[in-house]
């Protein structure tokens, strides 16, 4: 599935490693420190499929490269990390500096998973047609339907399998996305000394 080895001795993320690795777990090995830990560092809740992380408030957010870098730094420092995907575990997140701010993305689409993906650039918003908002209009008679929206290049929007869908996926493959966002042509700009491009890695 993946090799990820970051090898360079002066690399802040020196040490980092996973080679074809795959688990499955069941939602019970998850205590309720992991959940606050994983909850406090990422913003995201164990869903309703045992090993399924997703963000509860906004199903769909929307970051800077910046913050993106900020949560891959996050899930790999995340307790859950270290016990399941202890390979890539960042005991410390190191510090680093941010360089440059740009107007456009050089790269606008990525992923981590199937129903992990980010793009920038406009999107359409299917918010009220789906879920729960979906039931409630159809109970209240309201037909709304889906809504194109103006978002800048600079930005990027997570999302399912398509565009309309809720990002979510197991604590792996939010750990692969982690590792996609910092082998990034994006974080080589922002972050030149996080820019691992050995951590590319084409989980789906």
């Amino acid at each position: 599935m993946c090799k990820i080895k970051v090898e360079a001795d002066n690399h802040k993320l020196n040490g980092l490693w996973l080679w074809d690795y795959s688990y499955s777990l069941h939602e019970d090995v998850f205590s309720e420190d992991i959940k606050s830990d994983i909850k406090e560092n990422t913003g995201l809740n164990q869903g309703s499929l045992g090993d399924w992380w997703v963000f509860d408030l906004n199903p769909n957010p929307i970051y800077t490269w910046p913050e993106l870098i900020n949560l891959a730094l996050n899930i790999l420092h995340c307790k859950a990390t270290k016990m399941f995907v202890d390979s890539l575990y960042l005991e410390e997140i190191p510090k680093y500096s941010l360089e440059n701010y740009l107007n456009e993305l050089p790269c606008t689409s990525f992923s981590g998973a199937k129903r992990i993906n980010a793009d920038s650039g406009d999107y359409t918003d299917y918010s009220e047609i789906v879920g729960i908002n979906a039931l409630k209009n159809m109970l209240t008679g309201r037909e709304p339907k889906p809504k194109n929206v103006k978002m800048g290049k600079d930005k990027i929007r997570l999302s399912g399998k398509d565009e309309s869908c809720c990002v979510e996926g197991s604590w792996l493959d939010w750990c692969m996305f982690a590792c996609n966002i910092l082998a990034n042509k994006n974080t080589e700009i922002f972050a030149p000394e996080l820019y691992a491009p050995t951590m590319k890695n084409d989980n789906y």
